[in-house]
């Protein structure tokens, strides 16, 4: 009993001035994804898949920031092999970055790394190879860094350069399905202060 009240009074006391360097941001980012690999870029197409990233990040004190968000909507057809099967390749995945964000005024400057917890499948439309499907999952390293306005206190829209590094090994060769996301987006901005 005598913990909790102890536990009560320091939050009652500390709260204004932990509250004071908190803050949430809610927002999507949207743009294209590229993938390094050359064999599946041949497969599927030199041009980007479009992404979007919804996520959600918390500010601590004057700059440091924590984020989780979705990747998705990597999802590209192509032909493959001398009889052109028909094949697709998606690939989703859930980001957390911790990072720092440089803020002056309207303007601010934001760097972050972290971690990727990717899905990707292929599908190949060929009645002699159903026995290897490709369903894996693959945990990846990632850096992101951009810049975002906010044209009022509690709204932002910016620019993110996003780079993966993700090589997975579905068989017997290895192929790179990392690469980079450049992507713009908006959200709200909430500050408890």
């Amino acid at each position: 009993m005598r913990r909790a009240l102890l536990a009560a009074a320091l939050a009652l006391a500390l709260g204004p001035s932990l509250r004071a360097g908190v803050g949430l941001r809610i927002g999507a980012w949207y743009g294209p994804q590229l993938v390094n690999d050359a064999k599946i870029n041949d497969v599927y197409g030199k041009t980007q898949a479009f992404s979007v990233l919804p996520y959600i990040e918390t500010r601590f004190g004057p700059g440091l920031t924590l984020s989780a968000g979705y990747e998705l909507g990597y999802d590209r057809s192509g032909v493959i092999g001398p009889y052109d099967y028909a094949a697709r390749l998606r690939m989703s995945g859930i980001n957390i970055l911790a990072g720092y964000e440089f803020r002056a005024d309207m303007l601010a400057l934001f760097a972050q790394a972290g971690v990727g917890f990717y899905a990707y499948q292929q599908t190949l439309d060929n009645p002699g190879v159903t026995d290897m499907p490709v369903d894996a999952r693959k945990t990846a390293v990632l850096a992101a860094g951009g810049i975002k306005i906010y044209p009022t206190q509690g709204v932002f829209i910016g620019f993110e350069a996003r780079y993966v590094s993700l090589k997975v090994k579905p068989y017997d060769a290895t192929v790179d399905l990392g690469g980079w996301r450049f992507a713009v987006g908006a959200g709200i901005a909430l500050d408890f202060r």
